[in-house]
């Protein structure tokens, strides 16, 4: 029994997915008189962003690694959805969890 990542793209259930931050700099658009556009770079702010990947190509920015939790247990072939990802998408896991073997343990 314990805690695993279930990729959304290969089924596959991991220990570990990747999480890249990136860090950019933060602009001000502005339009000119004359309708030309310019990019101001506000110097004092940093914005970042991250997505998450794995192994197979998988990559989101909308869901952070955490919504692809699962709690397995082998020994009896189930499975219950722990993250956000698969609470919302529950159809599509009972179905990848059929696909892959495990019964589903009601999440309630």
């Amino acid at each position: 029994m314990g805690y695993y990542f279930l990729c959304p793209k290969c089924f596959k259930l991991c220990e570990a997915m990747n999480v890249v931050y990136e860090e950019y700099p933060e602009y001000t658009v502005v339009v000119k008189e004359n309708g030309e556009i310019e990019y101001l770079r506000v110097d004092s702010v940093d914005g970042d962003y991250s997505r998450v990947t794995h192994e197979c190509g998988f990559e989101t920015e909308v869901w952070v690694a955490e919504n692809f939790l699962v709690f397995v247990d082998l020994e009896e072939k189930t499975i219950k959805p722990i993250g956000k990802y698969w609470k919302e998408f529950e159809k599509d896991f009972k179905e990848i969890a059929k696909k892959i073997g495990f019964g589903v343990i009601n999440r309630r």
